[in-house]
Parts: C-alpha cells; sequence; structure tokens
C-alpha cells in the first residue's frame, strides 16, 4: 500500500529522534479509528478484537520509515500472525528514550562504573 490510499497521515518512525511524536500520532490515530488498547492488549479475546489487532498491526506498519521497517524481527513483521502488541513492544524497546536511558544504566552496573552524564563511558587505554 502506498502512501497516497494510507488512512494513516501522521509522520512516519525514522527512529529514536521522533518515537516520542511518532507514539503519540499514532496512538491517537488508533484511538480514533476504533483500535483496541494494543499497549495493554497482548492477546485478542474474540473475532471482533482479532480483526482490530491486525487493523492496528497495518496502520503501525504503514507509520514506519523503511530503515524501521528493515529492523523488524521476523517474529513482529509476520503478516499470517500480525500482534500489534508485539510490533508495539519491539519499537518501544527499541526506539524509546526510556529504553536507551535504561540500557545505558545496565552497562554501567554491569561494568561496575558509575557514569556521569556526558561522561565517555570508555575508560581511556594508557594512564
Amino acid at each position: 500500500m502506498n502512501e497516497s490510499t494510507s488512512p494513516y497521515r501522521g509522520s512516519k518512525l525514522q527512529g529514536a529522534e521522533n518515537f516520542h511524536n511518532w507514539q503519540l500520532g499514532i496512538m491517537s490515530f488508533l484511538m480514533f479509528s476504533g483500535g483496541i488498547h494494543i499497549w495493554t492488549t497482548k492477546e485478542p479475546s474474540d473475532e471482533k478484537d482479532t480483526s482490530k489487532m491486525q487493523h492496528a498491526w497495518s496502520l503501525i506498519i504503514q507509520s514506519l520509515s523503511e530503515p524501521v521497517m528493515n529492523s523488524l524481527s521476523e517474529e513482529v513483521e509476520d503478516f499470517n500472525n500480525p500482534s500489534a502488541f508485539k510490533l508495539f513492544t519491539e519499537l518501544k524497546m527499541s526506539y524509546s528514550a526510556v529504553s536507551g536511558a535504561n540500557k545505558a544504566h545496565l552497562i554501567a552496573q554491569l561494568i561496575g562504573a558509575s557514569i556521569s552524564e556526558g561522561e565517555d563511558p570508555i575508560p581511556p587505554w594508557s594512564d
């Protein structure tokens, strides 16, 4: 489906730099179009919810830039078994600023160092 026939007219997810604005746009569009709350609904409860989940998955896919779409795991891009919840969760884990901050904190804990904001996390090779 090309952009001219897609019902979604918001910005495409480019990466971490526009995740927050993209998230607001796609969530409001899904709510407006009668979609289910994909951020809380893991499995559809009936045929109507299944249809809504498939619709939500399709709209989210259409809202992704080509580089983001190319980075999706096989599990979430499976159009034979679409899960808007899994797709949204993967995108959030990959591009959310909160997720990025959590990753930096975990790395700091793993290497046993306290890294101040703006400080280079990689120690110099020579002292």
